[in-house]
């Protein structure tokens, strides 16, 4: 990751929780679209803004990760899902 010029490496004690935002056309469907990734894995899912032409939805979404694959494999799950625009 580069910040303000330099390579810096993100260094996190693990557990702990990490926060995704998860941009959608069915914000209706945030819950279920976000159980079929996680799981049976407890989250914390909370509205954060909507586009313009309200369109898109984003979502904040907050869960343990146990490690850096762990945090790097949810995210490509996200990234991955059909009802899923974005993911950052």
């Amino acid at each position: 990751m580069i910040i303000n010029g330099r390579e810096e490496q993100l260094t996190l004690t693990y557990p702990c929780n990490w926060s995704y935002r998860v941009i959608t056309h069915m914000p209706d469907a945030i819950h279920s679209i976000v159980t079929e990734v996680v799981r049976d894995r407890s989250y914390k899912c909370t509205f954060s803004n909507i586009s313009k032409n309200g369109t898109y939805h984003s979502f904040e979404v907050e869960i343990l990760v146990h490690h850096d694959e762990d945090r790097v494999a949810l995210f490509e799950l996200f990234k991955q899902h059909s009802a899923i625009k974005m993911v950052l």
